[in-house]
């Protein structure tokens, strides 16, 4: 036999110029065809096989979703504490510095009238125009 039968040069003519050939001869792109559909059957039974065990991949999947929501709420639950707390705290202190005013009264009440009244003078001496001294 001869080789040239076996492996020869495949060259096909289509319209509009365009050449399929085989290049290695007529068995050569074998190789590649069995590995695309070696990849085809993986994939096929890659999902056949998920199919399959889904609701043992769902298990896994469901607990981690509870973990994360369970931390979410007691993430939630901390920051209204925390709010309640800080609003807590403002109110004190908001008590405490009015407390604070009201027994302060008798001292900051007076001083703050003798403020004011040195301000008024201060201003009406300034807004009345002075006249020239008569020689």
């Amino acid at each position: 036999m001869d080789s040239k039968f076996f492996f020869a040069t495949a060259l096909v003519r289509l319209p509009g110029g365009l050449q399929l050939s085989a290049g290695r001869g007529v068995l050569g792109n074998m190789k590649a065809l069995l590995a695309t559909c070696l990849k085809v059957l993986l994939v096929v039974a890659l999902g056949l096989v998920l199919i399959h065990l889904w609701p043992v991949a769902l298990v896994p999947l469901a607990i981690g979703l509870l973990l994360v929501l369970g931390l979410g709420l007691l993430l939630l639950l901390g920051l209204i504490a925390a709010g309640a707390v800080g609003v807590g705290v403002m109110a004190g202190l908001l008590a405490a510095a009015v407390l604070l005013l009201a027994v302060l009264a008798p001292v900051w009440i007076p001083v703050a009238l003798i403020l004011g009244i040195l301000w008024l003078v201060k201003k009406l001496c300034r807004a009345r125009p002075r006249s020239p001294a008569a020689v």
